[in-house]
């Protein structure tokens, strides 16, 4: 009997024991599926993320509106409390970010110092949060932006209550065009996830903004080519039209020429008889013994005469 009680007792031992092992896999199975369903809903919502700032950045006109829309999106997202867009300026040692003026979630009058400042600095690469990014061309976070000894702005964050930040590049190729940085009130620790996704966000918005700045480049290319050719046409009808009076003068001229020497080739072919004629008039003149008033008259009223033809034949 005891030995009947004693394997029964074996028997319930190993039934519990599997018992116990189904459980605990059946347990583990459900925070494997409960996980994996985590993550697949988490990279549903990224995807939804970037595809939303995708439609958002290209039906935008320009890239202020490209950037204000992006802060504003990813703000909502991550339930950053302050957004702020910085854009890269000048090239070599004169490569700068300097603030575009485009905010989200500073209604409020406490952060109001913060925003002057912010505005009113321009950050070289590796100074303060942004130049971190402008010089890495990575993103970057800050736990607690009051005792980070690289944040120059420290002591007005504190003052609004900011604490933790993070910011991350827009890229074109390797080319920093902007810096978005983000702020919350409480400290957030680094997450590399977040930061992946931003840096995603970062080369959407880089090639958004290249090809409308494309696109802005080949629209003042085209109005230039466009202005030039009317100034060309314009010089081109000045300079025909200058050139039909060159040729109608110098047609004139020819012409002038060509009676010049006409008048000169009759006047001198006139004075020969004119001459010819003056000479005899002459000779009358001295065989007349006495010659009448009315012939003397007429002597001097052809003397005349050929003394206009000759002189007319001179000028």
């Amino acid at each position: 009997m005891q030995l009947e009680n004693d394997g029964a007792a074996a028997d319930i031992a190993r039934l519990t024991r599997r018992l116990a092992r189904e459980r605990a896999s059946r347990h583990e199975a459900e925070a494997i599926a409960e996980k994996g369903l985590r993550d697949l809903y988490s990279k549903k919502q990224e995807l939804q993320f970037l595809a939303k700032i995708a439609v958002a950045a290209n039906q935008t006109a320009c890239v202020a509106e490209v950037l204000q829309s992006a802060i504003s999106e990813i703000c909502a997202f991550t339930h950053w409390e302050v957004g702020h867009t910085y854009l890269a300026e000048g090239a070599g040692d004169e490569l700068r970010l300097r603030s575009a003026a485009l905010w989200h979630g500073v209604d409020n009058d406490e952060i109001a110092r913060f925003r002057r400042l912010t505005e009113d600095t321009e950050f070289h690469p590796g100074i303060g949060l942004p130049g971190r990014v402008l010089l890495t061309g990575k993103p970057a976070w800050i736990l607690e932006v009051t005792a980070d000894d690289n944040f120059p702005r420290h002591a007005a964050a504190g003052e609004c209550g900011l604490r933790s930040a993070s910011a991350f590049p827009v890229l074109s190729g390797n080319d920093v065009l902007a810096v978005l940085e983000f702020f919350a009130t409480d400290t957030r620790e680094p997450d590399e996830t977040l930061l992946d996704l931003m840096a995603q966000i970062g080369l959407q918005l880089g090639r958004v903004i290249e090809r409308q700045r494309a696109e802005e480049r080949a629209k003042r290319w085209t109005e230039t080519l466009q202005q030039n050719e009317v100034e060309l046409a314009r010089r081109v009808e000045e300079r025909t039209s200058e050139l039909e009076k060159a040729q109608d003068e110098l047609v004139r001229s020819e012409r002038l020429s060509a009676l010049g020497q006409v008048t000169a080739t009759v006047a001198h072919e006139l004075r020969n008889p004119l001459s010819a004629i003056k000479n005899t008039i002459y000779s009358i003149k001295e065989r007349a013994d006495r010659p009448t008033p009315t012939l003397t008259r007429q002597f001097e009223r052809i003397e005349r005469s050929i003394g206009r033809c000759d002189h007319q034949c001179l000028a």
